[in-house]
């Protein structure tokens, strides 16, 4: 059973039965994956995937779940999402220009440091 499940609607507080498929705790028995959902083990297919969709724009889930999922933000506009996928480029395509930036934020920094001892 391979199959994407989307949950949506979610409130920032995730019910435990979400979490124990979100933490993925898979346990080995007899050759089989099961994943103990609810208190019983059902057999794990790797193709599983499970997406949960909240309205929040900046929801609030517990540390110990954020440390299993991936959080994906769509409310963002078309321009800051440009922004961020240019930096992410830039930082792997052309390193030197990374480089470069650094070293004239550095600059930028020391030169308002100066003007405001002055």
């Amino acid at each position: 059973m391979g199959r994407t499940v989307i949950v949506d609607q979610v409130s920032d507080e995730i019910s435990l039965n979400l979490q124990s498929i979100m933490r993925r705790k898979i346990n080995n028995y007899g050759g089989q994956n099961l994943l103990c959902f609810q208190r019983k083990n059902y057999k794990f297919d790797p193709n599983f995937n499970l997406i949960v969709a909240c309205m929040s724009q900046r929801p609030k889930f517990d540390v110990n779940i954020t440390n299993y999922i991936t959080l994906v933000n769509f409310s963002i506009n078309v321009e800051s999402l440009t922004t961020q996928l240019l930096t992410t480029i830039v930082k792997n395509e052309r390193q030197d220009l990374d480089s470069i930036f650094a070293e004239n934020s550095k600059e930028a920094y020391d030169s308002v440091k100066n003007l405001k001892g002055i």
